[in-house]
């Protein structure tokens, strides 16, 4: 009786644990692909290998992005621009705040999701023209007017005055505070920012994908494309997200399928175990009296154990069906 107990409690306490699994993954599976704009995870993303480039020779230029457009036949690019600086200092009045300042296209929200408390990002006219306007996170918003709605008020950059036109929320999520350096953040358009700081060059390319297959086929036409406009793929990190997402899904899935695996493996002991207890039984009394007296006199010893059995071997098939997947295999694996 004890044995039985056991092998139940063990049985239900895996299947928990693997619904506790798959909603903890999903939800893992979620918040990064919300973080990830409108486009999830249907990119890839095209980074400098040496973040220590003065010069910015791995750094891309505007013809080199509409170059990029051409070869690859795709409109939806987003180019992020960064400062050499570490820092950088923002002032709206007497007070001055070091931020993390990037440049960016307003492409840049389809590629990474933002949570604006007010206002908008920056428009593709006001990109064209080179509008000096910025987007700040809400705190750098109370650091200086001690308010978030901070909306249509200016700050000076680089002692250029911005009008603020959005307030970004703070990500409270699990990875935005694991990913939080402590710097207020905010961004300008790219070409502004590279006219008015002489560090500051184009680093950071994100690549709608034609369609989201989990084959190396994206990565490799972003770098035959970067090679045709005259740069060395192997100085950049090409990282194909649709290959990354599916690793991520499947993480959790092979978690819940090994315990899976070890339920059904419990379950199959014992429908072992009361397969040899209901022949046991029925051997030792049909050594004195016929079979069908053997069975219609033991029903419950041979009911209860049969049951038991069926109970098992069903929970075996659902188990199955929960944890059964199509497994991915990395093509660098393959």
């Amino acid at each position: 009786m004890k044995r039985r107990k056991a092998v139940w409690i063990l049985t239900f306490s895996g299947i928990l644990l693997m619904l506790s699994l798959i909603i903890l993954g999903g939800a893992l599976v979620e918040q990064c692909v919300r973080l990830n704009g409108a486009y999830s995870m249907q990119k890839v993303l095209v980074s400098g290998k040496n973040q220590a480039d003065p010069q910015g020779k791995n750094s891309f230029s505007i013809d080199d992005i509409k170059r990029l457009k051409k070869e690859l036949s795709i409109k939806d690019i987003s180019y992020t621009a960064r400062s050499g600086l570490v820092e950088t200092p923002v002032s709206g009045g007497s007070t001055a705040f070091a931020v993390k300042l990037t440049g960016a296209d307003y492409m840049y929200p389809a590629f990474s999701g933002l949570n604006l408390e007010e206002g908008s990002f920056i428009t593709q006219k006001q990109e064209e023209e080179g509008a000096m306007v910025a987007i700040i996170d809400e705190e750098l918003a109370w650091d200086i007017f001690r308010t978030k709605n901070a909306a249509g008020k200016t700050i000076d950059i680089f002692g250029a005055a911005f009008r603020i036109i959005g307030v970004m929320e703070k990500d409270a999520s699990i990875i935005g505070k694991l990913t939080d350096d402590g710097l207020r953040s905010v961004y300008i358009p790219a070409s502004v920012m590279l006219e008015l700081d002489t560090t500051a060059h184009i680093t950071e390319l994100q690549i709608k994908t034609a369609e989201a297959d989990t084959l190396d086929r994206n990565t490799t036409g972003v770098s035959a494309a970067i090679r045709q406009i005259g740069k060395d793929p192997s100085n950049y990190n090409i990282s194909d997200y649709n290959l990354k997402l599916a690793s991520m899904k499947q993480k959790p899935l092979l978690l819940v399928f090994i315990l899976g695996i070890a339920s059904m493996l419990i379950l199959l002991s014992h429908v072992k175990n009361l397969s040899k207890e209901i022949y046991v039984l029925i051997r030792d009394r049909c050594k004195t009296d016929y079979f069908s007296n053997v069975i219609k006199h033991n029903l419950k010893g041979i009911g209860r154990p049969t049951l038991e059995m069926v109970l098992s071997l069903t929970g075996i098939v659902l188990i199955w069906i929960g944890i059964r997947f199509t497994l991915y295999i990395p093509p660098q694996n393959i």
